[in-house]
Order: structure tokens, then C-alpha cells, then sequence
């Protein structure tokens, strides 16, 4: 499921994020950071289920897509190291967030 770079004697990256995560980070907060980003993902979904309007609904749908799709190739690659990658992965939860809480009351 992973794959790790040799140096010599030295290893030096898993080519999974969620390993990675738990080596530089520790299991608790590497575990932690997970757990963030998994429970983050299934929140919004359960807002995003419970949104009325279309356009809502449609833009909500490509966010919780998209942040899936990353979460799911980071577990064959490293992906979230790219900056370009990462600043989409925290742009598409800052957008699903925002749209999700969007007049919320009427809807």
C-alpha cells in the first residue's frame, strides 16, 4: 500500500501522506490531524445532505468530491507536499465551509 525512498541506509518518505504524517508527527498528532480531516470531510457532507438549493448542492458536491479525491490519493502518494495541491485541498474545505453555512436558516 506504500512504498518507501531509499538512501543508502537512510529512509527518507513514505509515499503516503497518512504515514508520513504519523512519522513526522507522532501518533497523536498525526492520528489527530486524520481524525480532523476525515471528521471535517463527513460534517459537511452531513450539511451539505440537509441544503435545499441546487446551485448550493452543486458547488457543495465538487468541494466534498474534490477534498475525497485528495484524501483518497494520499494514500499512495504524497500529494498534499505539492503547494499547489495542498492550498486546493484547504481551498476546496474553506469553500464547502463557507457554502455549506450559507443562509443556512432559509434553506
Amino acid at each position: 500500500m506504500y512504498e518507501i525512498k531509499y538512501s543508502g541506509d537512510l529512509l527518507e518518505h513514505a509515499h503516503n501522506d497518512y504515514l508520513e504524517l504519523l512519522a513526522e508527527g507522532g501518533i497523536i498528532a498525526g492520528g489527530l490531524m486524520i481524525v480532523v480531516a476525515f471528521g471535517a470531510l463527513i460534517w459537511l457532507f452531513g450539511r451539505w445532505a440537509k441544503r435545499k438549493d441546487h446551485l448550493v448542492r452543486g458547488i457543495g458536491l465538487g468541494c466534498l468530491v474534490g477534498i475525497a479525491s485528495i484524501l483518497i490519493h494520499s494514500l499512495t502518494d504524497f500529494n498534499l507536499h505539492i503547494t499547489a495541491n495542498a492550498v486546493l485541498f484547504v481551498t476546496l474545505y474553506a469553500l464547502a465551509l463557507r457554502v455549506v453555512r450559507l443562509n443556512s436558516s432559509g434553506n
